[in-house]
């Protein structure tokens, strides 16, 4: 049985942040989505029981982890820099693309 108290239940990319993009790319948005709420352990140091519902945003070149409860009720934030990441990650207008390792 899954412990629902650790565990994502939702993952939404902030949509002012992620435009939309061609069908083909749309859909392998919403398949990794569909694929890590099914398969997922997620929990937080401080605690705080869930489960989870993940919001994705970029800010001014920063990954915006915006973590919040069932009700949709803020439980905390994660901001990560992508600059150290910038020669493997590139930002096609909303679109994050990876480049080979």
């Amino acid at each position: 049985m899954r412990d629902d108290t650790q565990r994502l239940i939702a993952v939404e990319l902030d949509e002012e942040s992620f435009a939309r993009a061609a069908p083909d790319i749309e859909h392998e948005r919403e398949v990794a989505i569909f694929d890590l709420i099914e398969e997922n352990s997620f929990s937080l140091n401080s605690g705080k029981g869930g489960p989870y519902r993940l919001v994705l945003a970029l800010k001014e070149r920063r990954l915006v982890f915006d973590i919040r409860d069932a009700e949709d009720m803020p439980v905390t934030m994660f901001v990560l820099s992508l600059t150290p990441f910038r020669r493997i990650v590139k930002d096609r207008g909303g679109i994050l693309e990876c480049d080979p390792v």
